[in-house]
């Protein structure tokens, strides 16, 4: 009876178990076919962005094209007005300037300024399409740029985890006031981060913790931090798509201040 009870007070003291997670090894041709699909990916997008610029080259070209065949109609019509002009005057000579001739005259000169208001407007319409096209032109290359931007910055995480570091330190510093952060990554990160919880807990002052955990539905590069301050979402990926958002604003607002 003795030995059960000592067995059954071991049993109870017995240490929590602890679960040791089994991160998944990559060969070393599974990470050169990830970098070959990455730089593949970049030059697909670079050969759109080259795309976008010849398209913005061939408009630019059209716009002077329509231009000149513009100017070419003004002096083409400016040449007959002419000609018609010393033709109404050398009949008015001949035959006497009376009322109808005046209202001819009068009637071409009504079309000729009407022939130039047109060119004006046609000058005027393609100068307008020329400037939209160009803004449209500008955001589309801007957005290619930051999705080049991205394929990068996630190629960089998985080369350096260690990218992940100073994202998290920036985050802290704003919270540190805080008593108690938790704070939640990817699993392929969690080791790293746990090797530098020491070094972000004295960023906090007075006394507090952090507690780091680990959730396999985050992506590499995510970083979600909460307090009694709320939630924070901190990742690499949502602070770019910020980035990307305020400056396609700026883009805009330049457009816009333009007009």
């Amino acid at each position: 009876m003795s030995n059960f009870i000592k067995r059954q007070h071991v049993l109870e003291e017995a240490p929590p178990s602890k679960t040791i997670s089994i991160r998944k090894v990559s060969t070393k041709n599974e990470e050169n076919q990830y970098i070959n699909e990455q730089t593949q990916t970049i030059e697909d997008l670079e050969q759109r962005v080259q795309i976008e610029k010849n398209k913005l080259i061939d408009l630019q070209n059209e716009m002077i094209s329509l231009k000149e065949e513009a100017l070419r109609d003004i002096q083409l019509h400016r040449e007959n007005w002419e000609h018609e002009k010393k033709d109404l005057q050398h009949q008015a000579y001949l035959e006497g300037l009376d009322t109808g001739k005046f209202e001819g005259r009068k009637l071409g000169m009504d079309e000729y300024k009407f022939l130039i208001e047109e060119a004006k407007n046609i000058i005027n319409s393609s100068k307008q399409d020329y400037i939209q096209r160009i803004e449209e032109s500008d955001e589309t290359i801007l957005r290619l740029g930051l999705k080049i931007a991205s394929h990068i910055l996630d190629q960089e995480l998985t080369n350096d985890p260690n990218v992940i570091i100073p994202v998290v330190k920036k985050v802290i510093r704003e919270l540190r006031e805080e008593k108690d952060i938790r704070l939640t990554i990817h699993p392929d990160q969690y080791e790293l981060v746990i090797t530098h919880r020491s070094e972000l807990e004295k960023i906090l002052i007075n006394e507090s913790k952090i507690y780091i955990y680990p959730d396999e539905t985050l992506t590499i590069g995510s970083c979600i931090i909460e307090s009694s301050f709320g939630r924070i979402d901190a990742s690499v990926d949502v602070q770019l798509s910020e980035i990307s958002k305020k400056l396609i604003e700026m883009v805009q607002e330049e457009d816009h201040a333009t007009k």
